[in-house]
């Protein structure tokens, strides 16, 4: 080999040395972080029975750091049985584990999986995560601070996994906001049909009166409705539809 050969070889060993003393090749740490995010992992390590994710189902989880660090070593001590390999691996895993334990003072990362056809129909739905303070539940969600999801991707047409730098305190799933309808409440208490009063007001509610089983009595809703504050004082079609404009559906888990 000639002495230019030489030196170069020497310039590459000290270039490898310098990265096995610090960090792992780029490689290494984009894999490491794809599996952080649970990403090539067999579905089946993840929920390993179906019955713990039936149809129609969302499931809230806590990723354990252990089983994290676990899978860290594992990965991380692929490519070498050699002392050398397995002190590189060990230097590696080590730093690893520093990195996990200072990212968990913020929380250790939460999920969430939802097997639904939402999923597919409404591509579209808002799933925002809150930390404390909680926002109202009837908050617009402009202008809100939700927590940046690490990854939000449909694993299958009808499930999604979803996942947070931390716990959340509250989970709102929404309906696509480019959606309006119209439509009634239901009292909580009575399971009776009724009309909410008026945003910002402290009216009350008005019962939906029946004029034959399932036929709405329109003219009276009207006139009751009219007789809510910050309704205007005036029955018709326009002030009654304005009156039931639905927003869309929010499922609030806390």
């Amino acid at each position: 080999m000639s002495e230019a050969g030489r030196a170069a070889l020497r310039r590459g060993m000290a270039a490898a040395e310098g990265l096995s003393a610090g960090e792992p090749p780029q490689a290494v740490t984009e894999a490491v972080d794809r599996y952080h995010r649970l990403m090539g992992i067999p579905f089946d390590h993840i929920v390993p029975d179906p019955a713990l994710l039936p149809e129609e189902s969302v499931r809230f989880f806590i990723v354990d750091g252990e089983w994290l660090e676990a899978l860290t070593e594992g990965v991380l001590s692929v490519g070498g049985t050699g002392s050398r390999a397995s002190a590189l691996a060990a230097r590696h895993t080590e730093l690893y584990r520093s990195r996990m334990r200072t990212a968990a003072a913020s929380g250790p990362v939460a999920g969430m999986l939802l097997r639904s056809t939402l999923v597919a129909q409404w591509p579209t739905s808002q799933i925002l995560a809150f930390a404390d303070p909680v926002p109202p539940r009837d908050a617009k969600p402009a202008g809100l601070d939700p927590i940046e999801p690490l990854r939000f991707e449909a694993l299958a047409p009808t499930l999604l996994l979803v996942l947070w730098p931390q716990v959340p305190s509250a989970v709102w799933i929404e309906e696509p906001h480019r959606e309006l309808g119209h439509g009634f409440h239901v009292d909580p208490q009575t399971g009776g049909l009724i009309v909410p009063p008026a945003p910002n007001t402290s009216g009350a509610n008005v019962p939906v009166q029946m004029r034959a089983p399932q036929t709405v009595d329109i003219v009276r809703l009207a006139a009751d409705v009219a007789k809510q504050p910050g309704r205007g004082g005036r029955a018709g079609p326009g002030p009654l539809a304005a009156a039931l404009l639905s927003r869309p559906y929010r499922q609030v888990f806390e």
